[in-house]
């Protein structure tokens, strides 16, 4: 029995291994999982991301048009001014 002892000890200490190594493995599993959602997400994120520069660059577009065209409804509106006050 003390010869078969260390034998013992060996084999257990391989299946304690074996089993921790499972674990690690199925954590491994769930972390890589969430990390693929991660990724996704952020994917999304960035996507999302830029639809609001594009849209915001269509609004600051639309902004300096409406500017353009409220300075040159001001000007005609002077220009009218001053051919009322000079009849």
């Amino acid at each position: 029995m003390k010869k078969a002892l260390p034998h013992i000890l060996y084999i257990l200490a391989i299946v304690f291994l074996g089993v921790l190594s499972q674990i690690n493995a199925a954590e491994a599993d769930k972390l890589k999982t969430l990390a693929m959602e991660n990724a996704e997400k952020a994917e999304q994120a960035a996507e999302d991301a830029m639809h609001a520069a594009a849209d915001a660059r269509r609004q600051e577009d639309l902004a300096h048009q409406q500017s353009l065209l409220a300075e040159e409804a001001r000007m005609e509106a002077e220009r009218l001014l001053k051919e009322c006050n000079g009849k």
